[in-house]
């Protein structure tokens, strides 16, 4: 049948149309099409006709039909075509060139046909949006059909493809999902996700039956990520790999009434280029994407669109190469490309465009560097390694269906970003020499251009000696020299120190510095010292005697600075060095008899004997204080060290000072009230009476703040709340020109000046006490990521257009903003989340007022002020996070948000404007944290449940704005049950028994009872370092735990146990004893910080735990996550992962790590809790002050 055909809409459907069908942007009239004269010589066939009639399609062209009545009947020189039917899969477009008729049939004879030809004059440009049903084949890497995951309800209706791809269902975007895991090659794997869909744009215009005007526009959906491993001595490779294919369904659309029929397929590669040797593991590519780009023909001349440099810089997010080990000499490209692919009718004629992301590395370590395992010169050349990305355009076209019959293939790269670029090796100081306070030589050098555990992992690093053939004496393992610690001085350096405390005296010796990596080991320059004669060692007794229970000093009148200190007899009487005083020697009396105490020189060697002989003590009455000083709510212990064991104790004063004996010789006194008082101790049996005379002061709140670090640009400021205090305070910085504190309130505001780190002081003037703060003051991030058209002056964010907000609808602000100016995002209803840095301090008027789809939003404990009108009308607005920064919010700033449900105000606001909670419909309560009621108008707007603190009620209940809410509730009082869940309890009161009920008492080998953190005596172990541990046998009750855990412990590090490079001071462990991993464990080292293990999967926290300092730790897990607490404060969070063997019905141990790296812990560990559930940052905190 003859028919008409639409302009030119037919060629461009045709080409734009190859992902199976299109649709009509929602809410847009199409443009009235005009309608050209229809060329008479186009026949189209109907699907009826086609297949009842047709009998054969040739490769070459040829239809044989039966029973043609003479008006279906095509004449030569005509056009004929057809959409998809049976008896033509792929629907057809032919010229006809020659008709014969034999025995009732109709054998066609054609010729190639052109678009242009069957459209003659006209203009067309459409959306191409390919439905998720449109799938008909999905297959894997290795070319394998897999099922098609996409769920989709029946169709209601006709099984066609109706034009209107949304009525027919889901549109493809990111619907198929490729699980990979797999071998690419020999020792190269690849494993990962990866989501994909696309839509198509297509334009195109003809004039006098020929192609004026024609663009092909792709818009790929893409989402997921690539891990990598692979081991390449030397390779030359350049390859894609496939990872998956979707086929897609033949479809006819329609240009007017021609049927245009696309076969469109998309394939998705990995892409390698290596060029030299690689070692790598590595998330190598983690994207969101939806970039636009394509090819642009114009009156004979091609161009591209959006594969310019720069373009889609704001639909693309990606990160490539994170989480990398790596040793390469050469180049490495690697990365994701899809490819989308459609073919018009039957022919061989169609499109490929695709794009790729990829990241690059580029090493100038030649590839013939071979570094000498035994030299000690540095190499003479300074390599470095950099890292960058990219996105190209990958297209090829072959428009034979056109009369164009153009052929264009090859890539373009539109977007290229550099990461970073770093030194390879690094670069060391001169090296110094110094004596640390103990007298022990010192060797340090700093090391700029330290080598990034990001980019590669440095095995070892440290000083090594060299002997006198000037070669490192180190092995393989680089077993270390004394007592290695590291300070990070800036971003850019980090000094080495190593303690030499077994120096030979008159010796000579020469050390270097030196780090291994994949690249092999590189020296720094040697150092040559000479040590000197040892120092006479004497001491001032050589006998001494002692009453059972008597200590005595002794002092180390001349020596080298460092002793080791044993006893012949321990049960007699026991020895060790001072912990305030070096030079003196504390001996303690335990038992009648006589012991030798042996004290050796660590320099010259040395060694003294004191005699001590210990007799019984007599009955004479003696305390070990007659005066004490408490604060209010402090408690004490006074030891009776002499009597005869039957004593009575009272107080002449009970509300100042309560006193008793808490246990044998012990006498515990508590401070009720600020006065004086005297305790009254009298021995029953002799008569003798002693008096104690106790001072009490009044009580100051502990000096609290909300953080005790502070990150912050150039011109950024950073605000930390004083929790608890006396109110008095004084604060300072310790280098103004870095960061400058000042005081507003009970909170501290910092401001960053320069780059660079220092200290913030903050002292309270009541209670003298203070508290740190530590500041890492940033240079300011270019704002390069911030769209053209955004406008932020002086600090200030004027306006973000709602057309500048990124397709996945969030926004990050950048640091260099200071404040959210008015109406910055006013009525931008494409806004659906934002990120708001510290380095804001106030949100202005309406500043989001109208984003419709804005669902939650935090706001920064920089911020103090919130506009009115701030969040009117975000009908969407579920939740907000107010910190304890704000102090005022103005009038209507949450009015009309109608799915707002609750709301906590923090104690820092003072004041509210009017109605700033009107209309919200779905608003259930107001939990408001101010003891004070906060100011404001006659009304809230708000008249429904209100929380607010204890004891509060009836200032709210007359407080104008607030008295009309109904009801007014006080928060309820949680009792906290501190043992629920508590399955092992080792106070150290005396012994190593387990006192949480569960009976799992430990044995101690070796540690001794020392002091406490508040100066009890044996009230917690001290650990030689050398062999001292204690074991708890496996129990049912220790391993009472599932998902959850809690571990705390106070501890007090003297020295790091030397393992290689890294010092370790192991706290507790439950394992088998013979494997790496354990059901739990918990310790701390110079190289990760607080390191944790549980049913074996590891985390870790980098804070650094201070020497001879009492630090209380805490361990918490909770679905799969580990929190570190220092002193009841949450310093960190971390995903726990790996794959440690553990087993159950093993031991616990405590001072002691794994065995085959057997490491002991040197200094003191006290009130170790173990619980089977997480506990909450509030029982952290109550754990840790009941403590103090």
């Amino acid at each position: 049948m003859r028919t008409k055909i639409l302009k030119f809409i037919a060629v461009l459907s045709m080409v734009l149309l190859a992902f199976n069908g299109c649709k009509k942007d929602e809410g847009e009239e199409p443009n009235p099409t005009p309608q050209p004269k229809t060329p008479e010589n186009v026949v189209v066939f109907d699907k009826e006709v086609v297949e009842k009639k047709i009998d054969t399609i040739t490769n070459d062209g040829m239809l044989v039909f039966s029973s043609l009545s003479e008006k279906e009947k095509p004449k030569v020189g005509d056009i004929i075509c057809s959409g998809v039917a049976q008896g033509a899969p792929q629907g057809f477009l032919y010229k006809v060139k020659d008709i014969q008729e034999k025995n009732g049939k109709t054998t066609i004879i054609t010729e190639k046909a052109y678009l242009e030809d069957a459209i003659g004059d006209g203009e067309f440009e459409q959306n191409i949006i390919i439905s998720a049903r449109d799938v008909q084949a999905i297959y894997n890497s290795k070319g394998e059909q897999v099922e098609n995951q996409i769920k989709l309800p029946p169709l209601n209706s006709s099984t066609e493809r109706p034009y209107d791809v949304q009525a027919y269902d889901t549109k493809l975007e990111s619907s198929v999902k490729f699980e990979i895991d797999t071998e690419l090659e020999k020792n190269w794997k690849l494993k990962g996700s990866v989501e994909a869909g696309i839509n198509l744009e297509f334009k195109i215009k003809t004039k006098n039956f020929s192609l004026k005007e024609l663009s092909l526009i792709v818009n790929p959906e893409l989402k997921g990520e690539l891990k990598t491993s692979i081991e390449a001595k030397k390779a030359l490779l350049d390859k894609d790999f496939k990872i998956g294919t979707v086929k897609l369904a033949p479809t006819t659309f329609f240009a007017g009434i021609i049927p245009i029929v696309i076969t469109p397929k998309l394939e998705i590669f990995f892409h390698v280029d290596i060029e030299g040797k690689v070692e790598l593991s590595a998330k190598v590519l983690e994207l969101k994407a939806s970039p636009k780009f394509g090819p642009v023909y114009d009156n004979g001349e091609w161009s591209f669109l959006g594969m310019n440099k720069g373009d889609n810089k704001n639909l693309i997010e990606a990160s490539v190469f994170k989480e990398m080990k790596l040793g390469l000499s050469g180049e490495l490209k690697a990365g994701l490309r899809t490819m989308a692919d459609y073919t018009f009718y039957n022919s061989d004629t169609g499109v490929s465009i695709g794009v790729g992301f990829y990241g690059k590395l580029k090493s100038e370590l030649p590839l013939t560097y071979e570094p000498d395992k035994q030299g000690v010169e540095a190499v003479k050349f300074d390599p470095k390694i950099t890292l960058s990305a990219g996105v190209e355009a990958v297209y090829k076209l072959e428009l034979n269906i056109f009369k164009l019959k153009s052929q264009l293939k090859g890539t373009k790269e539109f977007l290229n970003w550099q990461i970073f670029e770093h030194h390879i090796f690094p670069k060391f100081s001169d090296l110094v020499t110094s004596l640390d306070p103990q007298g022990n030589k010192v060797v340090a050098c700093k090391v700029e251009r330290m080598p990034s555990e990001l980019l590669w992992g440095v095995s070892q690093h440290g000083f090594c000696w060299t002997n006198q053939n000037r070669k490192p004496t180190i092995e393989d393992a680089h077993s270390e020299l004394g007592e290695l610690a590291g300070t990070i001085l800036d971003l850019d350096a980090y000094e080495m120190k190593v303690k030499l405390p077994t120096l030979l005296p008159n010796s000579t010796y020469s050390i270097r510095p030196y780090y291994t990596f994949w690249g092999g080991t590189y020296y720094g320059s040697e150092l040559t010292f000479n040590t000197e004669q040892p120092k006479e060692f004497n001491l001032s007794v050589s006998t001494l005697n002692l009453k059972k229970g008597e200590n005595s000093t002794v002092k180390i009148t001349s020596g080298n600075g460092t002793y080791v200190v044993s006893s012949s007899n321990k049960t007699v009487a026991t020895a060790s060095v001072s912990d305030t005083n070096k030079k003196e020697i504390v001996i303690v009396a335990h038992n009648k008899g006589i012991a030798t105490i042996i004290v050796e020189d660590n320099v010259s060697k040395i060694k003294k004997e004191i005699k001590v002989t210990v007799t019984e003590a007599d009955n004479n009455l003696v305390l070990s204080a007659n005066s004490i000083t408490l604060k209010e709510g402090e408690h004490k212990v006074v030891n009776i060290t002499s009597g005869s064991g039957v004593y009575i104790v009272k107080s002449n004063n009970e509300s100042v000072v309560l006193a008793n004996e808490v246990k044998a010789g012990v006498i515990g006194i508590i401070a009720k009230g600020a006065g004086n008082a005297t305790v009254i101790v009298k021995d029953k049996a002799t008569k003798q009476q002693k008096t104690i005379e106790v001072t009490v002061t009044k009580a100051h709140p502990s000096l609290v703040v909300t953080s005790k670090t502070a990150e912050l640009m150039v011109g950024g400021q950073y605000r930390i709340n004083i929790t608890s205090g006396s109110g008095k305070y004084s604060v300072s910085s310790q280098n103004s020109h870095i960061a400058t504190a000042s005081l507003s309130g009970n909170a501290i505001d910092i401001v960053g000046k320069s780059k660079g780190n220092t200290t913030v002081l903050l002292e309270d003037k009541e209670s003298k006490e203070t508290v740190s703060i530590a500041v890492k003051v940033s240079p300011k991030e270019d704002d390069t990521r911030v769209p053209e058209g955004v406008i932020i002056k002086d600090g200030i964010l004027v306006k973000w257009p709602c057309d500048k907000i990124p397709t996945n609808r969030h926004v990050t602000i950048p640091n260099s903003v200071t404040s959210i100016g008015v109406e910055a995002f006013a009525g931008c209803s494409n806004l659906s989340s934002i990120t708001i840095p510290n380095s804001v301090t106030s949100i202005g008027e309406g500043a989001f007022s109208g984003c419709s789809i804005l669902s939650s939003i935090v706001i920064p404990n920089s911020v103090t002020s919130i506009g009115k009108f701030a969040f009117y009308y975000c009908t969407s607005l579920k939740s907000i996070t107010i910190p304890n920064s704000v102090t005022s919010i103005g009038k209507q700033a949450f009015s009309r948000c109608y799915s707002l449900s609750s709301i906590v105000i923090p104690n820092s606001v003072t004041s509210i404007g009017k109605e700033a909670f009107l209309d919200c419909y779905s608003l259930q309560e107001i939990i408001c944290k101010a003891t004070t009621p906060p100011e404001t108008d006659i009304t809230l707007g708000y008249s429904g449940k209100l929380i607010v603190p204890n004891g509060t009620k009836e200032f709210y209940q007359q407080a104008t704005g607030w008295k009309n809410c109904s009801p007014i509730v006080e928060e309820e009082n949680k009792k906290v049950d501190i043992n629920e869940g508590l399955i092992a309890y080792y106070p150290f009161n005396g012994n190593a028994n387990d006192y949480s009920g569960n009976g799992n008492n430990g044995t101690v080998y070796g540690a001794q009872l020392t002091s406490d953190k508040n100066g009890k005596h044996n009230a917690a172990y001290t650990f030689d370092g050398v062999n001292d541990f204690i074991k708890v046998p496996t129990s049912t009750s220790l391993e009472n735990f599932d998902k959850e855990i809690t571990i705390n412990a106070w501890i007090n590090i003297n020295k790091w146990f030397n393992s290689g490079s890294v010092g370790y001071f192991p706290i507790l462990e439950k394992s088998d004893e013979s494997s790496i991993g354990g059901l739990m464990n918990l310790h701390i080292n110079t190289s990760t910080g607080i390191q944790s293990i549980y049913r074996g999967n590891i985390a870790y926290n980098n804070y650094k735990i201070p020497l001879n300092q009492w630090v209380y730790v805490s361990f918490v897990c909770k679905n799969n996550t580990a929190y570190f607490y220092i002193d009841g404060n949450l310093i960190g969070k971390k995903q726990m992962n790996g794959n440690y063997s553990y087993k159950k019905n093993s031991p616990l141990i405590i001072g002691k790590d794994i065995p085959g790296l057997v490491e002991y812990a040197n200094g003191k560990i006290d009130e170790i809790r173990i619980y089977n559930r997480a506990l909450s940052d509030s029982e952290i905190k109550f754990l840790y002050q009941n403590s103090l």
